[in-house]
């Protein structure tokens, strides 16, 4: 990872924060999309693409609607992308970083929300100004924070990857740690059916839910008979 390329991902990584809320709203923020993004810059599509579905299936559901802030899905995944490739790409260094990076998300989160009760206080007091050009320099200023977040957390998460690079790679390389990071890859997906079960509460999901978890399993079965 050079310094040309951890900068690009940066940029992007900040261009596609704003996706989330404030511009586009294109699902380009999505943690298996933007992942997958900064990944590929990186030159490991793959991992980026993995830690991406990891957190896409963690925070499954988990939506900025109205005034909810929840945590930073995108920050989480494009830092673990970051971090990830840093330390290999392997599967158990893949498993590290999602780790690691996922209290980046819950920080990140605090920040949104500081930064939304600090808008909606100047909002109250531009509304009392006749001036409609007002309001457009407010949405301005929710534009930079969040670009300059997300730009900040990979280039620091890319630094910080490249410094414990040594202490890294002592812990995969370790037999008994290794298989452990990648057994904990195989049940990720399990907690993302469990999160996808609760975002379906009608009896009517349930069951399109139960008649495909059947036919996933039957063809499973066929194919291990075949």
């Amino acid at each position: 990872m050079t310094i040309t390329s951890l900068l690009s991902a940066a940029f992007v990584a900040g261009i596609l924060a704003l996706d989330n809320v404030q511009i586009m709203q294109w699902m380009l923020s999505r943690p298996i999309v933007s992942g997958t993004i900064i990944g590929a810059i990186l030159g490991d599509t793959a991992t980026g693409m993995l830690c991406g579905a990891w957190i896409e299936l963690i925070w499954l559901g988990v939506l900025p609607i109205g005034n909810y802030t929840p945590p930073d899905a995108h920050i989480t995944a494009v830092c673990s992308a970051v971090a990830a490739h840093a330390w290999g790409g392997s599967v158990s260094a893949a498993v590290l970083a999602t780790s690691c990076c996922v209290p980046i998300g819950i920080i990140s989160r605090k920040f949104d929300h500081l930064l939304r009760i600090e808008l909606s206080a100047k909002m109250e007091e531009m509304m009392k100004k006749e001036s409609p050009f007002e309001l457009i320099r407010l949405v301005a200023m929710g534009i930079l924070p969040i670009f300059l977040k997300a730009f900040f957390a990979v280039l620091i998460t890319g630094i910080a990857g490249y410094i414990l690079v040594p202490a890294v790679t002592k812990i995969i390389s370790t037999d008994k740690l290794m298989k452990a990071l990648e057994f904990s890859a195989t049940l990720i997906p399990a907690l993302g059916m469990v999160q996808l079960a609760r975002c379906i509460g009608a009896k009517s999901r349930k069951t399109w839910l139960a008649a495909g978890a059947i036919f996933s399993i039957a063809c499973i079965i066929l194919v291990k008979m075949s």
